[in-house]
C-alpha cells in the first residue's frame, strides 16, 4: 500500500515537472527577425492567446505586427523600449496592454496613438518622453498609472477619457508644456502629485462624480489661475494648491463639508495667502477662510441649466416668470432648438409680449411633448402662442398638441422672410432704433437680443422684400450695425442710410463684439448674462431674460483670452457686479470663470 502511494507521489511529482517545463518552453522569450538588422523579441503569453512585445532592435521607427506567427499582438511588455532612440511607433489596434516602463525615457518619441482596445497604462509607461508633445488616450482606458507620464516636459495637451476611474501617484508630474486639463467624473481617486510641477497648467476642470482631492495635487503650479471645483466635492485638501502663486480664487462648492489632509487628518494651509475663497454664506469655505485670515467673497450666482437645451429654455421661462412677478404668461414665443435664426430674430417679439422663448424639436416627440405640457400649464386662459417658422423647423405635430389655445405661425420662405413677419407684427413705428445683425451666424444677435430693440437679420446686400419693409416703416431711423464688414457689409450699410442713420459697433471678435454692445446700450450694470460663446443653444432662450432683467448678455467661455475681455469691460467701466447669470452647464461656462469676473469688480 504504502508503495502504491510513493509510486502516484512520485508520478505527479514527474508530471508536475513536466508541465512547468512545458510553460516555461512555451512562454521564454523569442525572436524574430526582419533582416538582418531589424529584429524584436517576445513572448506567447495568456496560454498561447496572446503575443507580448518584449524589446525590438534599436531603429528610430516602428511599426508593431498585429500579429505574429498567427498570434495576436496583445501586450507591449514591461520595459520593452525603454531608453530607447524610438521616435515613431505605430501599435496595433489588437493591444490591450501597455505594461510598467514601457516607453520610459524614451526622450526622442514624439507623438503616440494608444489603441481603442488599451484598458491599462501602466506605471512609468511613458515616464521621462521629454519630447512627448501629444498622446492620444482612448476611452477603453480605465486607469492611468503612477508616473505614466512623469517629466514629460513637451506635453502641451492631453484628453483623459470619461472612463478612466484611477489616475495615479506623480502621473503627470512636470508635464511643463501642459495648460489646461480636464478630470472626468468617473474617477474615483486621483494619486498625491498628480499634476505637480505642471508649471504651464493654467486652467483645470474637475467634473461632478470626484468626492475628495487629495494634498499637494498642483503642487507648484505657478501659472495655475483657474480651477472648476464640482458640486460633488466634501472633501478638500487646500494645500493641494500649495505655491500656485498666480491663482487668485477658489469657489468652493456648498458640498465641501471639511478642508483637511486626508491621509493625516489633520489641517492645512495653502502657501498662497493672497487667495480669495469663494462660497456661500454659512459654509465650510467661509469657515475656513475666517480662521485661517483670507479673504472670503459670497459667490452670487444663477446657473440656468436643464439637462437639454430645451430643458435651459424651461429653466430661463421659469427665471422669467420671478422677474416679472407673474404665475403665468399671456403670451409664449416658441422656436426651433435645432436652429438658430428664429429664435433671435424672434427676441424682440419675446420681449414685447413679456414672453418667455422656448425652444422645441422638430421630429422629437418626447421634446415636443415637454414643451407643448409646459405651455398647457403655465399659458394664461385666453392667452397666444406664437410659432416662429415653418413646419420644416417647427412640425404641424407640435402645433396640433396646442389644440384650443389661439396659435400665431409666422412662417417665411426662409429666414429673412420670417425675420420680416415677426418685425411686421411687433410693429415698427417711423424713427425707431434697429439692431442689423448677420444672418448667417450667431453670435453678434445672440449679444444683441438682450438689448430689448428689434433685430433686423440681413446677408451680403438687401432683399427686394426688405428694401419694401424699408419703404414700409420711413425714414429717421437708426440703424446700428453689429459687427465688422464682415458681418454686415459696407454695401448694406450704404442701402440703409437712405432710411436714417447708421452706426457701426464691433470688435475684433465675437467677445470684444458682445461687450462692445454692452458699453453702448447698458449703463453701469450691476449684473451680468452670460452665454457660451461656440453654439448659440443655451442663449437662444437667454435674450428676454436678460432684456427684462436690464442686463448685457456677454458672450463667454472657458479660456483665459475669453474672460480677461469681460473683465477688462468690467475694470474700465468700473462695475460694482453683485450677480452673474450663467446659461448652460459649467463645461461651458464654468464657476471659476464666472468667479474671476466677480473679483475683478471689487479690486
Amino acid at each position: 500500500m504504502v508503495r502504491k502511494i510513493q509510486k502516484v507521489f512520485f508520478m505527479v511529482v514527474i508530471l508536475g515537472v513536466l508541465y512547468i517545463c512545458l510553460f516555461v518552453t512555451k512562454a521564454k522569450a523569442e525572436t524574430y527577425f526582419f533582416n538582418d538588422w531589424n529584429w524584436f523579441s517576445y513572448t506567447i503569453v495568456d496560454g498561447g492567446k496572446g503575443v507580448s512585445i518584449d524589446s525590438w532592435s534599436a531603429s528610430e521607427s516602428f511599426t508593431i505586427p498585429a500579429s505574429v506567427n498567427g498570434i495576436k499582438v496583445t501586450r507591449i511588455g514591461n520595459s520593452a523600449f525603454s531608453s530607447s532612440s524610438i521616435q515613431h511607433i505605430t501599435i496595433p489596434a489588437s493591444v490591450t496592454t501597455i505594461g510598467e516602463f514601457a516607453f520610459d525615457n524614451c526622450r526622442y518619441l514624439k507623438s503616440i496613438t494608444i489603441p481603442s482596445n488599451v484598458t491599462s497604462i501602466g506605471k512609468y509607461a511613458f515616464c521621462g518622453c521629454e519630447s512627448l508633445q501629444s498622446v492620444t488616450i482612448p476611452g477603453s482606458v480605465r486607469t492611468i498609472g503612477e508616473y505614466a507620464f512623469y517629466n514629460c516636459k513637451s506635453l502641451k495637451s492631453v484628453t483623459i477619457p470619461s472612463n478612466v476611474t484611477s489616475i495615479g501617484n506623480s502621473a503627470f508630474y512636470g508635464c511643463e508644456s501642459l495648460q489646461s486639463v480636464t478630470i472626468p467624473g468617473n474617477v474615483k481617486k486621483i494619486g498625491t502629485y498628480a499634476f505637480a510641477y505642471c508649471s504651464g497648467l493654467q486652467s483645470v476642470f474637475i467634473s461632478n462624480g470626484i468626492t475628495e482631492i487629495c494634498d499637494d495635487l498642483f503642487y507648484n503650479c505657478r501659472s495655475l489661475e483657474y480651477v472648476e471645483l464640482p458640486d460633488s466635492l466634501s472633501h478638500l485638501c487646500f494645500c493641494a494648491f500649495g505655491n500656485c502663486a498666480k491663482l487668485k480664487e477658489v469657489y468652493v462648492p456648498d458640498t465641501v463639508r471639511a478642508f483637511t489632509d486626508l491621509s493625516t487628518g489633520y489641517e492645512y494651509t495653502p502657501t498662497n495667502s493672497n487667495i480669495v475663497i469663494l462660497g456661500n454664506n454659512n459654509s465650510a469655505a467661509k469657515n475656513y477662510a475666517t480662521r485661517h485670515g483670507y479673504r472670503f467673497e459670497v459667490f452670487n450666482c444663477n446657473r440656468l441649466c436643464g439637462d437639454s437645451r430645451f430643458d435651459t429654455s424651461i429653466e430661463a421661462a421659469e427665471e422669467l416668470k420671478s422677474v416679472l412677478g407673474v404665475s403665468k404668461f399671456d403670451n409664449i414665443v416658441v422656436a426651433s432648438g435645432e436652429a438658430f435664426p428664429d429664435a433671435l430674430a424672434g427676441s424682440y417679439l419675446a420681449n414685447v409680449k413679456n414672453a418667455p422663448m422656448l425652444l422645441t424639436a422638430c421630429n422629437n416627440a418626447s421634446v415636443q411633448r415637454t414643451t407643448a405640457t409646459y405651455i398647457k400649464e403655465n399659458l394664461k386662459p385666453g392667452g397666444t402662442v406664437y410659432i416662429l417658422g415653418g413646419t420644416g423647423a417647427i412640425s404641424s405635430s407640435f402645433e396640433s398638441q396646442l389644440y384650443g389655445i389661439n396659435v400665431i405661425r409666422l412662417a417665411g420662405a426662409n429666414r429673412y422672410e420670417t425675420n420680416l413677419l415677426v418685425l411686421s407684427e411687433v410693429g415698427i413705428a417711423p424713427g425707431s432704433d434697429i439692431l442689423v445683425c448677420r444672418g448667417d451666424d450667431f453670435a453678434d444677435s445672440l449679444s444683441a437680443s438682450a438689448v430689448g430693440k428689434p433685430i433686423f437679420l440681413v446677408s451680403g446686400k438687401l432683399f427686394g422684400s426688405q428694401l419694401s419693409w424699408l419703404d414700409a416703416i420711413g425714414s429717421n431711423n437708426t440703424f446700428y450695425l453689429i459687427g465688422g464688414t464682415g458681418a454686415v457689409s459696407n454695401l448694406v450699410s450704404n442701402s440703409l442710410q437712405a432710411y436714417g442713420y447708421t452706426e457701426r459697433i464691433c470688435g475684433m471678435n465675437r467677445f470684444e463684439t458682445s461687450v462692445a454692445i454692452a458699453s453702448r446700450f447698458f449703463n453701469n450694470p450691476t449684473k451680468l448674462v452670460l452665454a457660451y460663446s461656440q453654439t448659440a443653444w443655451d442663449g437662444l432662450s437667454s435674450g428676454p431674460l436678460a432684456s427684462k432683467l436690464g442686463l448685457p448678455l456677454l458672450l463667454a467661455q472657458n479660456s483665459t483670452k475669453a474672460i480677461d475681455i469681460i473683465k477688462e469691460y468690467v475694470c474700465l467701466r468700473r462695475l460694482n457686479l453683485n450677480k452673474i447669470y450663467i446659461m448652460g452647464g459649467n463645461t461651458l461656462v464654468a464657476n471659476c470663470y464666472a468667479a474671476s469676473i466677480l473679483l475683478a469688480s471689487h479690486a
